[in-house]
């Protein structure tokens, strides 16, 4: 079981916040904590089960995360965050080819809707060394730093192989690469939030 605590600056104490509630061991990602709409997002893979706390009303709620399209795929979350006020889930079909489902959550938490199915099979051709390992579950050197939905387009900038930064566009599936990388680096992907002051 674990327990959410509160801390509030003004008294500069820590109390508890709601019932305790239980998670995987195996399978929760506490690092997935995303906020949005209120509430604090976690998902537990394992268990098949997206948690949120409302901030609120103090209280820890739960629902089903996407289901699988094609029995018989293992999945892989590859991206879980929210993006102009709406929060995206990407999970990732462990096959021969790398292949992304794409959700979006409504603000009603009425259930997932799958806005992209994504087939990056051409990108292996390009970037052969995305594949590591061709064993039972393939694993890919493919990681989702960002979504960016716009008015006329979609894309995902991905982070392939060891050393290329790409845009792929969700519409067109065309692709163009964007930023060599050191291939002793790591990258993470954050968007750029611009604030105005006034004097």
């Amino acid at each position: 079981m674990y327990h959410i605590k509160i801390y509030s600056s003004k008294t500069d104490c820590w109390r508890d916040a709601g019932d305790p509630f239980p998670f995987s061991k195996l399978g929760v990602l506490f690092h997935s904590g995303v906020y949005w709409n209120g509430s604090v997002h976690w998902f537990d893979e394992w268990l098949g089960d997206l948690h949120y706390f409302n901030i609120d009303s103090e209280s820890m709620k739960k629902m089903e995360m996407p289901r699988d399209p094609t029995k018989g795929f293992r999945r892989h979350i590859v991206y879980f965050n929210e993006r102009r006020g709406h929060i995206y889930l990407i999970d990732m079909r462990n096959n021969d080819i790398p292949r992304y489902d794409i959700w979006e959550m409504p603000t009603d938490y009425t259930g997932w809707n799958l806005k992209y199915y994504v087939d990056l099979g051409p990108l292996t051709t390009v970037y052969p060394g995305i594949i590591l390992d061709r064993s039972f579950f393939c694993r890919f050197k493919l990681h989702v730093l960002l979504i960016e939905e716009g008015e006329d387009s979609s894309r995902l900038i991905l982070w392939v192989g060891k050393d290329k930064v790409i845009s792929f566009d969700l519409k067109t599936k065309n692709f163009k690469e964007m930023y060599d990388v050191n291939p002793d680096a790591w990258l993470e992907g954050f968007e750029y939030v611009e604030t105005l002051a006034h004097v």
